[in-house]
């Protein structure tokens, strides 16, 4: 039993040292991108602002890439998420995700990267936003 936490324990710092985003950032990433999405349509429809919370999280995939000459990555997954707005509360299960965080210099933050349409095929352009960590 306790190789088996050694090892856990071995495995987690190795994907801390490699620079992998966690799941408290992928969780406050997601979050930002959801709550960006969900505040474009609510002023289009002129509501309130919503309240997004991720509940449950499932990551399928972290792949490596490079954003801006920066390492990121693109991490695949499912959640499920509670948009509170104008009082009402709305569970949303099981829905797929497509994230792009990008790792900032020194290593200490991370930022969401989001593709732009782009008048050259060739390449990709992104904005990219400071996810904030409580």
């Amino acid at each position: 039993m306790r190789w088996l936490a050694l090892v856990l324990v071995l495995v987690l710092s190795a994907c801390t040292a490699f620079g992998l985003p966690d799941r408290a950032v992928i969780r406050a990433g997601l979050t930002l991108q959801l709550q960006q999405t969900e505040t474009q349509l609510s002023d289009q429809l002129r509501l309130a602002t919503p309240i997004i919370r991720v509940q449950k999280l499932k990551i399928r995939d972290r792949k490596p890439l490079d954003i801006g000459g920066r390492p990121a990555f693109q991490v695949l997954g499912q959640a499920t998420w509670q948009l509170q707005q104008s009082g009402q509360k709305q569970q949303i299960k099981a829905q797929p995700f497509e994230l792009y965080l990008q790792r900032q210099p020194q290593a200490r933050t991370w930022r969401l990267a989001i593709p732009q349409p782009s008048s050259q095929s060739d390449r990709q352009e992104w904005s990219t936003y400071a996810i904030p960590l409580a």
